[in-house]
C-alpha cells in the first residue's frame, strides 16, 4: 500500500472524479495522476508535491500527516534507487554542480572542494543516521529543503561563507545538534529549518538574515 494507491482508493470510494478533484485543488489531473500511480519521475520537485500531498489529503478526509510521510519515505527511497547505479566510489552522486545523492558509510564526511559543486539537492543526507559531521566547501551557495533532515548523530557543521539561503526543514529533528554558526552571507532561511532539534543550545544568525 503506497500514498498513491491510499489517495486513489479514497478518491473512488467517495465517488470524485480526478477532474473534479484537479479544478477543487488547482492541481493540474497529470500530477494528480502521477502521485496516485508512485510515478515521481512525472512529479513536481519533492516540496511541491508534498504540499499537493498534503491538500489532497486533507480534501479527501485522511490524516495528512500520515499520507505525507508515507510520501516522503516512499519519495526518498526512489531516490536512493534511482541514484544508487550512478553513486561514483566516493559515494557523492552528482547532477551539473549540484549534490544530489550521497551512499557514503558516514562518519565525519568531507565534501570535495574538487567535485565543484554550488548547490546541495534536497535530502541528500535525509535519514543519514550514521553522518556525525560535515564539511560543506567554499562555492556552495545554497542548501536544499530536508539536505539533512533526521541525521540523528550529527553534532558538527561547518557551513561556507559562500552559502547565502538554507532551505525548508534543512536540519529538522538532527537530535545530536547542540550549536551552528550561520555565516554572514545567508539571506535566507526556510521555514522550520531547525525544527525539533532538542538538543540544540545554541545558535548564531547573522543580521544579514
Amino acid at each position: 500500500m503506497t500514498s498513491g494507491s491510499v489517495l486513489r482508493e479514497t478518491r473512488e470510494r467517495k465517488n470524485y472524479d480526478l477532474n473534479t478533484v484537479a479544478r477543487r485543488l488547482r492541481i493540474r489531473p497529470d500530477i494528480l495522476r502521477a502521485i496516485e500511480a508512485s510515478d515521481f519521475a512525472a512529479m513536481p520537485p519533492r516540496g511541491y508535491t508534498r504540499n499537493m500531498v498534503n491538500a489532497y489529503a486533507r480534501f479527501l478526509g485522511l490524516n495528512p500527516t500520515e499520507i505525507v510521510n508515507m510520501y516522503l519515505d516512499e519519495a526518498y527511497a526512489y531516490q536512493v534507487e534511482r541514484a544508487r547505479s550512478s553513486a561514483p566510489g566516493s559515494g557523492f552522486v552528482m547532477e551539473g554542480t549540484t549534490l544530489t545523492g550521497y551512499f557514503g558509510v558516514g562518519g565525519d564526511v568531507v565534501i570535495p572542494e574538487s567535485l565543484g559543486i554550488t548547490s546541495i539537492g534536497e535530502a541528500v543526507f535525509y535519514e543519514c543516521e550514521s553522518l556525525t559531521s560535515i564539511t560543506i566547501p567554499e562555492g556552495v551557495t545554497s542548501i536544499g529543503e530536508d539536505a539533512f533532515s533526521c541525521c540523528t548523530s550529527l553534532t558538527s557543521i561547518t557551513i561556507p561563507e559562500s552559502v547565502t539561503s538554507i532551505g525548508n526543514n534543512t536540519f529538522s529533528s538532527c537530535t545530536s545538534l547542540t550549536s551552528i554558526t550561520i555565516p554572514e552571507g545567508v539571506t535566507s532561511i526556510g521555514n522550520q529549518a531547525f525544527s525539533l532539534c532538542e538538543s540544540l543550545t545554541r545558535i548564531t544568525i547573522p543580521a544579514s538574515v
